[in-house]
């Protein structure tokens, strides 16, 4: 089993639960933050970015018991935008964890207005 953080449109549970092409009652979901990022709109696009930011937090979902099947449509779905997974540690309520994190290919986009 896996754990993603996600920070734009896959927080909205519908539009999870359509991707992994099942309900979210066998996950887990918590309230989380990446420290030392933001989340932006990409200049120009209608869709999130998150990109270094010192001194801030970029607040999400974090995602725990994916299947290797939930990640691999995730992948296909973020791979769309030029989007590739990252360990990164995560702040939860119950401390701290490790999670994938979806991040723009380098060069691929920049951030617009947050």
């Amino acid at each position: 089993m896996q754990t993603l953080f996600f920070y734009g449109t896959l927080c909205h549970e519908p539009l999870l639960r359509a991707v992994l092409g099942h309900d979210l009652a066998n996950l887990t979901i918590t309230p989380g933050q990446l420290a030392g990022h933001s989340v932006s709109q990409v200049a120009g696009e209608s869709f999130p970015i998150i990109h270094a930011a010192p001194d801030r937090f970029a607040p999400g979902l974090v995602v725990q018991g994916l299947t290797e099947a939930d990640v691999t449509r995730l992948d296909f779905y973020e791979s769309g935008y030029l989007y590739d997974l990252r360990p990164m540690t995560v702040e939860t309520p119950g401390g701290p964890v490790t999670a994938m994190v979806y991040f723009a290919q380098d060069g691929a986009w920049q951030p617009g207005a947050p």
